[in-house]
Parts: C-alpha cells; structure tokens; sequence
C-alpha cells in the first residue's frame, strides 16, 4: 500500500464535526446510508442528515444529536456540541447529578470529538472504585437445581417426573447470597459497553479489571435494559450504590449496540445524546431548584382548543403537553416550554404552539431559548385574546463558563421568569 492510499485509510477510520455543521466530505457505502436512515434516524426523523456532495461522497449533518457513531464500512463519527465542551459536561453532569467531571480535565482531550466516551468512562471508574472500596453488596436470591446434599425445600413434583426418586441428586428450591444481582450485573454491563467505546488504553484496561473482579465474584455478563435500573430499590444496604446507577441509567439510555450485517461482523456500538431533551431536562431542573415558592409540574397534558365534532368516527382529540407548568397554590399560572435551537428565534410553529396553550388555558406561555450570541427577549399579545393571551420568549446564556457552577444560570432564569409575571400582573 503507497503512502497516499494508507493516508486515505486513516482518514477514513474517524471524522469530527459540531451539531449544525456539516462534517468533511466522505464515502459511505450503502450499508452505512442503511444505517444512518434505519437504525439512528429510525426511518423518521433526521437525526443525521446525508446530503451528497459528489456521485460517491457525501457530508452528514447533525441537528441536535451528539456523540459517537459507528458506521458499518468502519468509519466512526465524533459529533461535538455546539456549546463549549466544559459547559455541555457541566449541564450533563448537573441534570443527571453524576459525579463532577472537572476531577478528569486534565486526563481526556477537550478539544477532540472522542471526549464523551472517554469522559464518561472516567466518571464511571471513579464511581466503580468507590464501590469496591466499600464492598461488593450481595443479596438473597432464590435458585433451583440438582443437589446431592439437600438444601432449602425439595421440589417434589420434579422428583415425580423422573422415573427414579431414590436418585442420589435431588431437585431443590433454595435461597442463595451472591453477589450476582442486579445492581453489580449492571456496573458489569455498563463496564462492557464503555470498553468498547474508548480508545485510551489506560482507561480500557481500569474497565478490564472491574470486568475481571465482578466476574471472579460470580456476576454474570447480561444485557441490561434501562427500566430494570429504574426498579432498582435503594435501601440502607446498598445506597452507596445510586451515583454509579444514576450514572449507568445515562449509560443504557444512550449507547446501543447494534449487530445488523452478518453473524460474522462484531457488533458496533454508539453513543448519542439528544441535545433538545438535555436541554428540557436542563430547564426543568433549574426551576424546580429556583422556583421554590411555586410548584412545577413536567410533562402533563392541558386544556387544548379543539373538541370533537359529532360526525365522523376516525379523529381523535388531540393531546398537548408543554415541557413544565408552573402553579401557585395548586393553581396554572404559566407554561414554560423549552426550545433547543440553532439559533434563538421565534419560528412559527412555536408560536402557533405556545398560542395554543395560552388561549386553552387563560395564562401566558414562555418559551426559553439557548443564548450563544445575543439576548433574546420580547413577546407577542394574541389578537382578540384575553389579557392573559400572552406569549413571551426569553433565552440563557450556555457559552458563559457555566462549568463554574449553574447558580447564576439558575438565578438569572428565575429573574426572567418574576420579570413576565409582574408584566402580565400575576405576581405584584
């Protein structure tokens, strides 16, 4: 192989570019076009863009999405986020309340595409150790099989089936204290998922010893899915447990692992993260730590302004949920629904959106808005509405260097918020 050739090569293995931009021109086969469109854009909305550049090349854009994609010819994508890499860091850190990432600064590259894996891996070592610092937790779990001494209860209606009751071996039901439960299959899983995702050396080995000690603790090696995490119980026993399964729950929700093209392929694994529902879950907290004297509820379907006509039978009413509700004494006083853009502006479905809020329910809507520029602020009054048909968009600032804390971020949304309210005469 020439020089030019085994430069190509190496071209092609990564390549890095932000959300919104488009990446550098490349060649995708067509199992990597299959890929993009069935499996992460799930054949509906465009999660990556392929837009062609040349007959066989072609530059991807992200929307929204951002983090680490494995192709099946073999190229791997690094999507970085449009905001400062220690912000997006610190908001991730602050909305999952996972361990502070700042401890590994020095330790991973900023600057590359890579940082996510790698900082996430970093994180979730730090919380792996502290476990094995304390200690492995064990719990009963009950086991059925064939024992020559007898243990538990004997499982009689096993015996019968067999044509042999006096068999040395008999069929037992017992309760057994291992190690292998659900809270360490996790930390097993996850520890899998992220050694295939890192390419720091160091970092994979750290994941190889926690694979190796859990497995000489009798754990075994299981696919886990993200609602068996979220029915995990804490208790007093194993508590010092919820930062690495908090932690895990980040992990599960957002790497997968896909096996698509022939038994004889490895499975690839990916890692992306939705950047407008970090940024929904971002504003939810953020209120609910700033906005103490009222109640914030998420996520619940209002009044809407449509009822159904009594002719035909195929429509349904349809459903509308803003991001967050705030009350007052058990009472809506305004929508907040939060808005990830590329560039803060009032586009016509929001405001046809956030109108109809405001009309269903008699109370103003405030959209919020990511500031990496300039200040948003303004609002609109609906034509024909009552005094409360009121409209306002308002931003925060995420290019500051947040990854100080989130306090001022916090203040600063909660000094917007009291601003409208006083505006539109809801509080004096």
């Amino acid at each position: 192989m020439n020089s030019s050739s085994s430069k190509d090569e190496k071209e092609k293995i990564s390549c890095t570019f932000e959300e919104w931009k488009e990446s550098k021109p490349l060649e995708l086969s067509n199992k990597d076009i299959i890929y993009i469109n069935s499996v992460i854009n799930k054949g509906q909305k465009n999660e990556i863009k392929i837009n062609t550049y040349q007959r066989d090349r072609f530059k991807l854009k992200s929307e929204s999405r951002v983090g680490v994609v494995s192709l099946p010819s073999g190229i791997t994508l690094y999507i970085k986020p449009k905001v400062p890499t220690e912000n997006f860091l610190q908001i991730l850190s602050y909305v999952w309340e996972i361990s502070d990432w700042k401890t590994y600064e020095e330790e991973v590259d900023l600057e590359s595409g890579r940082f996510l894996p790698e900082i996430i891996a970093k994180m979730f070592l730090y919380e792996a150790k502290d476990i094995f610092n304390k200690g492995l937790v064990k719990s009963y779990v009950s086991k059925i099989d064939n024992l020559s001494t007898i243990r538990g209860r004997i499982l009689f209606h096993e015996e019968f089936k067999g044509s042999n009751f006096s068999k040395v071996e008999k069929s037992c039901e017992y309760d057994d204290l291992t190690h292998d439960i659900i809270e360490n299959r996790t930390i097993l899983y996850c520890s899998y998922l992220l050694r295939a995702l890192v390419r720091d050396q160091r970092t994979k080995s750290e994941l190889n010893n926690i694979i190796n000690n859990l497995r000489s603790h009798g754990v075994e090696i299981k696919k886990i899915e993200p609602e068996e995490v979220e029915k995990i119980t804490m208790t007093r026993l194993n508590d010092y447990y919820k930062s690495i399964l908090d932690l895990s729950r980040l992990i599960l929700n957002y790497i997968w692992i896909e096996k698509l093209w022939s038994t004889g392929e490895p499975p690839r694994f990916s890692l992306l993260i939705d950047m407008e529902k970090l940024f929904e879950d971002l504003i939810e907290k953020l209120l609910s730590k700033s906005m103490k004297d009222y109640q914030i509820v998420s996520q619940r379907s209002i009044n809407n302004i449509f009822s159904l006509l009594n002719w035909g039978s195929n429509f349904k009413k349809p459903q509308s949920i803003p991001d967050n509700q705030i009350k007052k004494d058990g009472e809506k006083i305004a929508f907040i629904d939060a808005k990830y853009k590329k560039i803060p502006k009032i586009k016509n479905r929001d405001l046809w959106q956030a109108s109809s809020y405001s009309l269903a329910n008699d109370i103003p809507t405030i959209l919020v808005y990511p500031e990496y520029k300039n200040d948003l602020k303004g609002g609109y009054e609906i034509v024909g509405g009552k005094e409360s048909n009121k409209i306002f968009a308002i931003t925060i600032n995420l290019n500051k260097e947040i990854y100080e804390e989130l306090e001022f971020v916090k203040d600063e949304l909660k000094r917007k918020i009291e601003e409208i309210f006083k505006l539109s005469g809801i509080e004096k």
